[in-house]
Formats: structure tokens, sequence, C-alpha cells
């Protein structure tokens, strides 16, 4: 039996569509390939699509490891500045890192330091509260907040853990005696600045930023010769450390040497662009020079990028005094003093423009207020120079600083005075009673309850009045 191959099923012919019923079209049938360079363009398409695809990932993971690698050489940029004190220019990298990185651990680390060195306390506090909530690490939160603590003048908050770093030299030993010296330098504690400079110097013998200190020490004992040539010193060993610069070309200025503070000034000028206090420095030394197209050039290009800058409004009328725009001069002190009403010498200067221009009663209201403000001055500095240097811790010292500093304008600096009083006596009646207006003025009730029972505690506590003598 033969095996033939089965053969397909015939098809049977189909039956025609009734009349009544349209043709369907027939089924569209494949183009023909495109010839020519179209053609293989169009094959290619799914291909091209691919390789784009993966060029784009590509390219934004290369974006990104570039973004962090950009971040990173800020961050070792940061650091390395910081560690020499050069904390503008730590600020400068900061900013840049963490556009990129906000919430990296050694950059609010870092960051906290700077604003501590900087005296943004508040902000400095603000990094170590992210810091804390980000990443934990409460010793490292813990070590950096006692160096706040210090360095806003409550050294003796933090006496245990810095005084151990008198006795017995760590690794960090430089960076919390520079706190702690910034803090009693703040709280006008000259002798107990002078001893931990002693032993920073002891720790680190060549340490340009312990030179520093030391002019600053030597500036706020008024001794301007002395502050020159720590600053010197302190340059010497480190060229770039611009706050000694900046710091000597004020003590210059104050000397009456321009010429020589005016090259330090244009230095910085370059190196700090962003710093008003540099313009301001320098547009007086101008003005020193005599170079007054110099000095207003400066000083009208600090009040375009600030047009409430007290100092530069402070100096900008003077010049406006001497060329005769006594409507000028009286416009600029006004803005001066609102904010800055403890500046004295604009006050005198207002007094002054507005007696010659015929407004003597509004003069002798300004002249009464700016000798007030010199008279406080002249108190503030007996307390800080002399009657603190034999008592510090006489809390009628502190809230007699306190209520000068608010008087003045300075309310900040009225706060810290006024607390430090209640640290030192918690029951002291007139500073307590003081924050409790404060406080309740600023809708803070708890705060403002706290201090009030603490005054009516002081008052109770306190001796009765001794009886009147009688008369004879």
């Amino acid at each position: 039996m033969t095996n033939a191959r089965p053969s397909p099923p015939v098809s049977e012919s189909p039956a025609p569509p009734p009349a009544d019923t349209p043709a369907l079209p027939p089924p569209p049938q494949p183009s023909p390939p495109p010839a020519g360079r179209l053609g293989r363009l169009r094959r290619a398409t799914p291909r091209l699509l691919l390789l784009l695809l993966f060029l784009a990932l590509l390219g934004t993971g290369l974006s990104l490891v570039g973004a962090r690698l950009w971040a990173e050489h800020h961050l070792q940029g940061a650091a390395s500045a910081a560690e020499r004190f050069h904390n503008h220019e730590a600020q400068r990298h900061l900013v840049a890192a963490m556009s990129v990185v906000p919430d990296n651990a050694r950059a609010l680390l870092l960051a906290a330091r700077v604003a501590r060195r900087l005296q943004a306390f508040d902000q400095s506090a603000e990094f170590l509260d992210r810091l804390q909530r980000r990443h934990g690490d409460p010793a490292v939160v813990a070590r950096e907040r006692a160096l706040l603590t210090a360095a806003r003048g409550d050294v003796d908050q933090v006496a245990n853990y810095w005084r151990e770093h008198m006795e017995k030299a760590h690794p960090e030993t430089p960076l919390v005696l520079e706190a702690v010296a910034a803090g009693l330098l703040r709280s006008y504690r000259l002798k107990e600045a002078e001893r931990v400079l002693n032993r920073w110097d002891a720790v680190s013998p060549d340490s340009a930023p312990a030179r520093l200190f030391r002019g600053l020490l030597a500036d706020y004992r008024g001794q301007n010769a002395e502050a020159v040539a720590a600053f010197r010193e302190a340059l010497r060993l480190d060229p770039e450390l611009d706050e000694a610069r900046l710091r000597m070309a004020d003590v210059l200025l104050e000397m009456g040497n321009a010429r020589e503070a005016t090259p330090h000034l244009q230095y910085l000028r370059g190196r700090m662009p962003e710093n008003l206090a540099v313009l301001v420095a320098l547009g007086r030394a101008h003005d020193a020079l005599g170079e007054q197209a110099e000095a207003e050039q400066v000083l009208d290009a600090v009040l375009a990028r600030d047009p409430n800058y007290p100092a530069a409004l402070r100096e900008r009328a003077r010049l406006a005094v001497r060329a005769g725009e006594a409507d000028r001069a009286v416009e600029l002190l006004e803005r001066a003093v609102r904010g800055e009403a403890g500046d004295f010498q604009a006050n005198f200067l207002l007094a002054r423009v507005l007696r010659e221009s015929g407004q003597v009663d509004r003069a002798k209201e300004v002249e009464a207020r700016g000798q007030q403000i010199e008279t406080d001055l002249h108190r503030i500095q007996e307390i800080v120079t002399r009657d603190m240097q034999k008592n510090p811790n006489n809390p009628d010292l502190h809230f007699e600083a306190g209520m000068i500093s608010v008087r003045a304008g300075n309310l900040k600096e009225g706060l810290r005075w006024l607390h430090s009083a209640v640290r030192l006596d918690p029951t002291h009646v007139k500073a307590n009673e003081a924050l409790a207006g404060y406080y309740q003025t600023m809708g803070e009730a708890g705060l403002a309850a706290k201090h009030r029972r603490q005054a009516q505690e002081g008052a109770a506590a306190a001796p009765p009045p001794a009886p009147a003598a009688p008369k004879k």
C-alpha cells in the first residue's frame, strides 16, 4: 500500500453575497519598504529611541553623580576653611554644598560651627536641631551645644565641660578654648579670657586664631597698639585670616591711620565682596584721605544693596553735610537712627543739621537722645571694663547693662544681659519684672508668668526696708 502525501483541503467556492449587501473593501496590503536613506532611518527608529532613552538615563545619572561630587568638593573646602578659622570662606562653600545636600550630617555640623563663630547664634541652634532630627548622634550635638552655650556668653553653664580642657589637653581642646574665649570676651570677663588665651597658647603655640583673639582682647581693653601688633602676628602666621585683617583695619582707622588701612580693605573687598562692613570701612578710609568721590561711590554701592544699612547711612550723611546737601543728610540720618537707635554719633549729627536748618525744637529732642545714649555708653564701658572685672557675677551689674542695651535699641543684647542676671540670681526682682513685661508684650504668656512668679519670690524674700531715721 502506497503512503500518499495528503492533499491540502480544497475550499468550496464561496457563495456570492446577496445583491443588497455592500461589498467589503479588500484588506489593506502592506506597504513596500521605503527605499534609500529615509527607509533605513525608519527601520532604525525603535533602536534609535532605545539608544536615546539609554543616553538620557545615563546623562541623568552622570548629572546626579556630578552634583554629588561638586557638593563633596565644597564640603571638603568648607571643612578645610573652618579648621583654619576662615569662616566667611567656609560659609560660601557650605551655601554651595547645601544647595545639593541640605541635610548632610557633616554640612549641618560645619554650618552650626561657622554660624556660631559669626555670632549667628539662633541660626547655629537651628542647624543643630536639624542635625539631631535627621541623624541623631546626641554626643556630637551635645558637644556643639555646649560650645554654642559658651560662645553666647553663658560659660558658667558648661563650666564642668570646658574646665577639663584647661587642665588636660584633648584633640578638640583648641576648639573648646576658642568658644570659651569668645563667650568670656562677649561677657566682658577680660581677666578670665586672658587666662583661657594663655592656655590656648600653651596648647597651640603657633595658632593664628589664638593671636586673633589676643588682638580682640587688647581691642576690648582699648589698647590699640597692642591690638594691631597681635593682628599683625596672626596675619604673619596666616595671611588669609580675613577676620584679623578686617579687625586690624578697623583699629587703624580709629587711630587715624587710613593710609595703612586702605590697602588691607581693598584686598578684603576682593576677598569678601558680600561683606558690607568691609565696604563701609573702605568708604571711611577714602573719606579720611580726602577722596570724597571714591567714598561716595563705595557708600552708594552699599546703600544700593541695603538701603537701610545704618553705618553706611551715617557715613554717607557726613559726606552730604560736607557737600551742603542738608535735606539729603537729614533723610539719611533719620533712617540711620531708626535702624540703630543707639548710634549717638548719628543722633548728634542729625541734631546739628536740624539746628542749622532752623528746626530747633526737633534738634533739641534729638540732641537729648544723643546725650542719653552717650551717657549710657560711658556707663556700660565702666560696667564692663571696671565693675565686672572686680565682681563678674554681680546680677545687678548684668541687669543695668541689660537695661542700657534695651534703651539703646539693642533688644537682643539687652535680653542676653537680663537673662544673665536671672541666671546669676533666679529671683532678681527687677530683671524678672523686665523680662515678664517683654514676654507679655510678645504674647508669651507662659514665660511672662514664670518671670512674674520669680519676681514675686524675690520680693517676698527681700529684707524689709530699714525704718527712716526720726527727724530731729
